[in-house]
């Protein structure tokens, strides 16, 4: 069993903003599953100030997706709870547990697969440390980039994605997803970092953006 976990804010006030990433990416991934053949939904649910739960099941395999509705900064209440309810004794968060979420150091069209890390500032990780005592579980990053101006971040992050951002937007949920549904189908971590780290959303495959990018790695 596999759990999908995307990080962001409840309510339709937040629903299209850069930090909640995570809940865009895991709409698309539960649409692409429900396509496919042999799985079914055995189970779709919302615990009220909690989470929003579906539970897919295919032969040899099935996936719990996790939409926390704690809002960011206790998303670790949600996570925890999850595992409860859905994981057995030989659920291994750090194998079997992926974290989306957006990321202010990279930019909008690019992504990162992480096998452990720290939260680098980022509140919703911070509380899924705190609850899983660790921080070797594995993260998605979505690059969302950092705003241009002397806007504040908390106001930035808060923000829909501009209309200029939509096609960047659109590339990325269309290839972080497919990636994702391999992963949750089983593919190993290590190998889809090598498929897509690397990866550039159209608007960046300028040679200029990929050699700051290398340097900005290293």
């Amino acid at each position: 069993m596999r759990l999908l976990v995307g990080l962001g804010n409840p309510g339709p006030k937040y629903v299209s903003t850069r930090h909640n990433f995570g809940f865009l990416l895991l709409d698309r991934v539960a649409e692409e599953i429900s396509k496919l053949e042999g799985v079914s939904l055995v189970a779709e649910r919302s615990v009220p100030k909690l989470g929003r739960f579906l539970h897919f099941r295919w032969e040899g395999g099935e996936s719990v997706l996790l939409w926390p509705l704690t809002f960011m900064n206790l998303s670790g209440q949600a996570v925890e709870a999850a595992l409860e309810a859905f994981a057995g004794e030989d659920f291994n968060t750090q194998a079997d547990l992926l974290v989306v979420i957006d990321d202010l150091s990279l930019p909008l069209g690019r992504l990162r697969f992480r096998k452990k890390g720290s939260p680098g500032g980022h509140n919703g990780l911070k509380s899924v440390e705190a609850h899983l005592g660790h921080a070797a579980y594995p993260r998605l990053k979505l690059g969302i980039g950092r705003p241009q101006s002397e806007e504040e971040i908390v106001d930035y992050v808060l923000e829909p994605f501009s209309s200029n951002e939509q096609p960047l937007l659109e590339e990325v949920l269309g290839f972080a997803s497919e990636k994702v549904v391999e992963w949750v189908w089983g593919k190993d971590l290590g190998v889809l970092s090598s498929e897509a780290n690397g990866w550039l959303a159209s608007d960046l495959r300028d040679p200029k953006i990929c050699e700051d990018e290398v340097q900005a790695e290293e």
